[in-house]
């Protein structure tokens, strides 16, 4: 019987840990006690083999204000360390990984139509203005014009007047 794919599901810590076990690392040798970041069932986890962990990160960023030093705290690892880990799992800086998942939830937020202000406060941007430049930085156009584009996007045609 085919699994149900009704309801999203998602993996348990050991089956990300059986799953790193039996799978070879890119350049096909058998992985050997991995750590670092994954993403997994569209989530991304911190899985520690050694430790036999694994930890879902989405909640513990933003519990953590989306600090590095606070999320490697919670992890059990000093800022630099847990820094180490990011960039060699992902072959990018811990800081440019969370801007991005920072940016993307924001994309979620205001596509969904909720206010520039409000988004920006969730997630974790003292002025709106700080908000907005990283935004535009990486996006290209203002948040304000990004929700106008997307909501005339997915405006149906007789909505618009």
């Amino acid at each position: 019987m085919p699994p149900d794919r009704s309801k999203p599901r998602h993996a348990s810590s050991g089956e990300i840990c059986d799953f790193l076990a039996n799978h070879p690392s890119k350049d096909g040798r058998k992985r050997s006690k991995f750590q670092g970041i994954v993403v997994h069932d569209g989530a991304w986890w911190f899985v520690d083999q050694g430790a036999g962990r694994a930890v879902r990160l989405e909640p513990l960023i933003v519990t953590c204000g989306w600090n590095v030093g606070k999320l490697g705290e919670t992890l059990g690892f000093g800022k630099r360390t847990f820094s180490r880990v990011v960039e060699q799992s992902l072959g990018i800086t811990c800081k440019a990984w969370l801007r991005n998942m920072r940016i993307v939830a924001a994309c979620h937020m205001l596509r969904e139509g909720t206010k520039i202000e409000t988004t920006a406060r969730k997630l974790g941007f003292l002025h709106n203005s700080d908000f907005t430049r990283e935004f535009r930085s990486l996006i290209g156009v203002l948040p304000s014009y990004y929700m106008k584009a997307e909501r005339s996007r997915f405006t149906a045609p007789w909505e618009n007047g």
